[in-house]
């Protein structure tokens, strides 16, 4: 993800800006870039993650509809009574089905996190960059204090929000009790 920052960050500014100055506005343009292009990239994986699963939903159900054909048909002609539905081969192409849709499934899950790092990182860079600035030029106190400040008011309001609404939901889908 830092890789695909610094990596879009330079391609940003000799491309567009002409010079090597990264400000407060190039920080939200990319954070904005890097946003949607991150929609973009988890519409597209949520695409291939259905796209996986009815494909493999479909051949499952075809090779199970030939397993109970083959079935009707060794029954028919009583070959050996009690014999498996599926042949080897049918049992191994739909663990391949399985393995396949269950590294499509991963690797997804592992870009969208990714992508996910990427966005976060960019915003982090774009918040950063706007309260250095805003503290640059108070005149009252020192910068240093007013970004500190600015950083506990920022938290106080932030945090709470987290602790309420984020935390629980991460609780419930790690199986952990509040």
């Amino acid at each position: 993800a830092w890789c695909s920052y610094y990596g879009g960050k330079r391609l940003y500014c000799t491309s567009f800006d002409g010079h090597h100055v990264v400000d407060v506005m190039t920080r939200i343009v990319l954070s904005v870039i890097f946003s949607v292009l991150a929609f973009m990239m988890v519409l597209m994986m949520n695409k291939v993650i259905d796209r996986q699963k009815v494909c493999e939903a479909k051949t499952g159900e075809e090779l199970r509809e030939e397993g109970r054909l083959r079935r009707k048909n060794s029954s028919r002609s009583n070959s050996r009574p009690g014999s498996r539905s599926l042949s080897f081969a049918d049992n191994v192409q739909l663990m391949c089905l399985k393995l396949e849709h269950n590294l499509v499934l991963g690797g997804s899950k592992t870009i969208i996190k990714a992508m996910a790092i990427l966005v976060g990182f960019s915003w982090e860079e774009a918040f950063e960059g706007c309260v250095s600035k805003a503290c640059e030029r108070t005149k009252m106190i020192p910068p240093h204090l007013a970004e500190a400040l600015l950083a506990a008011l920022l938290a106080g309001m932030i945090l709470p929000a987290w602790r309420l609404y984020i935390l629980p939901n991460c609780e419930m889908r790690a199986g952990c009790e509040p």
